[in-house]
């Protein structure tokens, strides 16, 4: 993780006068990014200064690899993610909402009639990062097929 990226969301810096509200606005607003799973930052005491140290653990980005797919049990993430004419997770909203409708075609025409996808952010929306974005899926159940229906 870019050290730079983190670093935008700390307004506590060397030279500014300390303060725990502004301490704990950095902690939020680094869980907020969706970047970070775990932060920890402590103010020590060091002569007339404060120094700020900070431990966290930074969450993997899902990079060029397919987005993450929950609530599918029908079919594969693969399968899904064909359908889906994804090349990346890396995808603007339009393309996103655009693989919601081609997945839920998809389900309609394996029998899906109720299925519905759409784009969640798991970790806010807030300063989010184009890939931190999952497809959620409610299958719905399979429609039953009428034996007595006539075929179109």
């Amino acid at each position: 993780m870019e050290e730079k990226r983190l670093h935008k969301f700390i307004t506590s810096k060397a030279g500014t006068p300390y303060s725990d509200e502004r301490l704990n606005q950095d902690m939020k607003a680094l869980y907020e990014s969706g970047l970070v799973d775990d932060v920890n930052l402590k103010a020590e005491p060091d002569g007339n200064a404060v120094r700020v140290i900070g431990t966290l653990r930074t969450r993997p980005p899902l990079g060029p690899d397919p987005p993450f797919i929950l609530g599918n049990m029908a079919f594969s993430d693969l399968r899904l993610f064909k359908a889906s004419k994804l090349k990346t997770a890396a995808a603007t909203d339009a393309q996103r909402e655009n693989a919601c409708r081609l997945i839920e075609k998809y389900y309609r025409n394996h029998g899906y009639k109720n299925a519905r996808v759409s784009v969640v952010y798991p970790w806010g929306k807030t300063q989010r990062e184009d890939r931190q974005w999952v497809l959620k899926v409610d299958e719905g159940g399979k429609t039953p097929v009428d034996p007595f229906k006539k075929a179109n």
